[in-house]
């Protein structure tokens, strides 16, 4: 007898998904979650403590639930029927009644609330020195760099270069080469150059960019099959509608309001996503919102 377990949140990209999902297949598994497949879309269920993002699912199990040792393995056929997806022969999850995680509205101007400096200098006391974040401090004295670090550093100013320049309203293409050499840039299910990107077209979404936001992914949308895994690719797909993991959404709304959590609070809060994948896509946020701090704007305007 199949175990029977309600899906309780679910974020947007996943509901969709679900909605219109036929057969598909188990794609990756982890001790806290596994990603099922379906065409070019991805499901990732997870335990209650999930961190909430536009492609994950938690699942009403006790949190110490280790689904790697539960008898999912990878290929196992997953089928979506009438709000039920069966996968394998042991599990059915129940997605009707499940809540929606949804985005809260960017409350702020891209200058933001809160200092810049005020927000760096919280990320850089709590910042690893794996990843993409030192980046954000590349000018400051930071010691020797990664070598990941160092084949993202040329694309990174020329982003940041871009940047400036739509964020001064100057109409450009972004720099297609150095999107390209971030694509699958470092280790991990979504490498850490995927992260960065996915993290400026979401602060572009915000900043109301839309036009920015397509160009942008239609160079990693061209580029992603040959260049990074089909789940990052997934990710990437996510950010160019402007979702991303909760608390990335927590930071920039921050930014945008004289009221909220503390910063080391939010801080902590995606420190918790992945490895680094939480530092790499606050990278990419913030090095958005630092192209639009008006000496920023001023300079690229005389540029």
């Amino acid at each position: 007898m199949p175990y029977s377990i309600p899906i309780t949140t679910m974020g947007p990209v996943a509901r969709r998904t679900v909605d219109r999902m036929g057969q598909g297949r188990v794609a990756a598994v982890f001790d806290r979650s596994f990603y099922i497949e379906y065409g070019d879309e991805f499901v990732c269920i997870g335990v209650p403590a999930l961190i909430p993002g536009p492609l994950t699912a938690s699942a009403d199990v006790p949190s110490g639930m280790n689904w790697a040792s539960s008898g999912i393995r990878i290929d196992a056929r997953v089928s979506g029927v009438d709000g039920v997806l069966s996968v394998g022969d042991r599990f059915r999850f129940h997605t009707r009644s499940a809540q929606q995680w949804s985005l809260p509205p960017f409350p702020g101007s891209a200058s933001g609330a809160v200092p810049m400096d005020a927000m760096l200098s919280g990320v850089r006391a709590m910042a690893p020195t794996d990843g993409l974040a030192p980046l954000l401090f590349w000018g400051a004295e930071t010691g020797a760099m990664s070598p990941v670090v160092n084949t993202a550093l040329p694309a990174h100013r020329r982003l940041s270069d871009w940047l400036r320049q739509v964020a001064a309203g100057v109409d450009v293409s972004p720099p297609a080469e150095s999107a390209c050499r971030l694509l699958g840039l470092g280790p991990g299910l979504t490498p850490s150059g995927d992260d960065y990107l996915g993290g400026v077209m979401i602060a572009l979404h915000a900043f109301g960019c839309r036009q920015e936001v397509e160009r942008l992914y239609a160079i990693i949308d061209r580029e992603a099959p040959r260049r990074t895994n089909r789940i990052s690719a997934a990710h990437l797909a996510a950010a160019r509608e402007g979702w991303g993991a909760a608390p990335l959404h927590d930071m920039l709304n921050r930014l945008g309001t004289e009221t909220g959590p503390p910063l080391p609070s939010l801080i902590q809060d995606v420190d918790r996503i992945g490895h680094t994948s939480g530092w790499d896509a606050l990278t990419g946020i913030l090095t958005a919102v630092q192209a639009w701090s008006p000496a920023a704007c001023e300079s690229s305007r005389a540029a």
